[in-house]
């Protein structure tokens, strides 16, 4: 499993590296601020839009659940045959708790 520190996501970003955050929290918590550029995907919707998540660039699964749902989220994307999927391991709230850049 592909755990992503916050420092070197934002390092990707400072790059221009593509890639493609997915927001797993619910649609609510997504509109009050997300990483740049993320997609909301709530948790519970996973199994039913996970086609709508990219092949190529580089997925980052971002909430803030628990390590054993974030987890089942990317075992679940691999099983689907996704190789290209990382957890920030963090979450959400570490990110913006940094400074970070958000979309609101």
């Amino acid at each position: 499993m592909l755990i992503l520190e916050l420092d070197y996501l934002k390092a990707q970003y400072d790059k221009g590296r593509r890639l493609t955050p997915i927001d797993l929290r619910s649609r609510d918590e997504f509109s009050r601020g997300h990483l740049p550029g993320a997609h909301s995907l709530p948790l519970d919707e996973l199994t039913t839009r996970f086609h709508e998540i990219p092949t190529a660039d580089l997925v980052v699964l971002y909430c803030d659940c628990t390590s054993a749902e974030a987890e089942g989220a990317y075992r679940f994307l691999r099983e689907q045959r996704y190789r290209n999927v990382s957890i920030l391991g963090a979450g959400f709230k570490a990110w913006e708790e940094k400074g970070y850049p958000i979309e609101r």
